[in-house]
């Protein structure tokens, strides 16, 4: 790539952290430089380009290898996006990304309030859901893989993935190699996005289509994956750019397809395919624990819970004393509630399919000072409408569950404004080897 450094020198310097998309930061005077595939402690050599946004380390060399870097075992980490931090040692890939968080909520949160993070169980193998794509290669066949960025059609080529679960990675392996020498099928006969999975059988898959198809296509498709081993059945969807299916987007599923598998204090869910599930359940396990221990703190009268999916949070605050009320627009996530409606302690609880905020511009004159809200929202964040409702809403116990640190910082800011605490931020790796940051925030208003 060519640099717009008129001067066209080379720099070297040192790299000092890691950025949220998983680049080293290089900071040279009062610029920034972001660096791929270099890891704190790097000393690097690099061609700056302040041209790009952000500003772009190009052309990077390693003249120095950082004590904190380690061999990836993938062979395509330089090109995969799944793993882009395996080259970080375990431990600095924890103690860089509790930095991330408290730099990114300075201002907002004092940083005593942002806990250590805390690692997750698996560090490998731990994914049950993957979001893969195929595309038909200019020699001939077909190759799976990830898409190279949020906005591309790029498909980053795999053959496994070690962050996966076993069952799914021997599944992706067959799936493969079909497809490499497949040279008679139609390009126009593939999904956009097939989501593999783990059932209670076995590996189950989503083939995800961005149009309907008749009944009969989607019938063939799945004849044609039969010889992969998915035993948990294939089930053929009409869904978005980002692979979300809607109420009416299946088209065709087997009875004996089977659920994805998930659980709750231990105990067995079953969960609709097309439904949301957190994709690490053993780190998963972790925030449900802490939010029992909050919920023997307080006794919260009504359990808010905004973009709930199936509950799993709001089910953990809630006491034998309290309601239940789980707002989310999927309605895949129904009969997992259900499920959980019937072990959960609770003096009742209800279901509402609806977006959470035309749902809870009705349900806000409901709400008590002993009642807790809980918010699980997309990378997006909250809406701001919705943070604005909250601000004046009656509770006085917020809960916030975020996938993207810096979206949390900006939705907090409005309500530490408004007068709300933050008690904590706890970080947990949900994600061991990539970017990604899970943050539980839990704040109180006085009265």
């Amino acid at each position: 790539m060519k640099s717009s450094n008129s001067s066209g020198d080379r720099i070297a310097a040192d790299v000092t952290a890691l950025s949220s998309d998983g680049r080293g930061i290089v900071k040279l005077n009062e610029l920034v430089f972001f660096a791929e595939h270099t890891v704190p402690g790097d000393r690097i050599a690099f061609q700056p380009n302040p041209a790009s946004k952000p500003p772009s380390a190009e052309q990077v060399r390693v003249l120095k290898r950082s004590p904190h870097r380690c061999e990836h075992p993938c062979p395509l980490s330089d090109k995969c996006p799944a793993s882009i931090w395996g080259i970080v040692d375990d431990a600095t890939q924890l103690s860089e990304k509790t930095g991330l968080v408290r730099r990114v909520l300075r201002g907002v949160v004092e940083a005593d309030k942002v806990q250590e993070m805390i690692p997750s169980p698996e560090l490998w193998g731990y994914r049950n859901r993957l979001s893969l794509k195929i595309a038909h290669r200019a020699r001939g066949g077909f190759e799976i893989g990830y898409s190279s960025g949020a906005r591309s059609n790029e498909v980053i080529p795999i053959r496994d993935c070690l962050i996966a679960e076993e069952s799914m990675r021997h599944a992706l392996r067959q799936l493969s190699r079909k497809l490499k020498n497949e040279r008679s099928l139609d390009p126009s006969f593939l999904p956009s996005r097939l989501q593999l999975h783990v059932t209670a059988e076995g590996p189950g898959a989503v083939a995800i289509y961005s149009h309907r198809i008749p009944e009969l296509a989607a019938r063939e498709l799945c004849s044609y994956l039969e010889d992969i081993d998915f035993f948990g059945g294939v089930s053929v969807a009409v869904g978005n750019a980002a692979g979300l299916v809607g109420e009416r987007g299946i088209i065709w599923r087997d009875e004996a397809c089977s659920d994805m598998s998930a659980s709750w204090f231990e105990r067995s869910l079953d969960v609709h395919p097309c439904a949301f599930t957190q994709a690490n359940p053993r780190a998963a396990s972790l925030i449900l624990n802490r939010l029992r221990e909050v919920s023997h703190t307080y006794s919260f009268r009504t359990v808010w819970d905004l973009y709930g999916g199936y509950g799993a949070l709001g089910f953990s605050l809630a006491s034998s004393n309290s309601r239940v009320v789980v707002v989310e627009s999927n309605p895949f996530s129904r009969g997992t509630f259900e499920q959980l409606s019937k072990i959960a302690p609770c003096t009742s609880s209800e279901f509402i399919c609806g977006e959470a905020v035309a749902t809870f511009k009705k349900l806000s004159r409901e709400v008590k000072p002993e009642d807790v809200i809980v918010l699980d929202p997309p990378r997006s964040g909250a809406h701001p409408e919705l943070i604005e409702l909250l601000v004046r809403a009656r509770a006085r116990n917020i809960i916030y569950l975020s996938c993207n640190p810096a979206r949390l910082a900006r939705d907090l800011r409005p309500l530490v404004a408004a007068g709300w605490q933050t008690i904590e931020v706890q970080p947990v790796d949900f994600f061991p080897q990539t970017p990604e940051i899970e943050a539980l925030a839990i704040l109180h208003k006085p009265s």
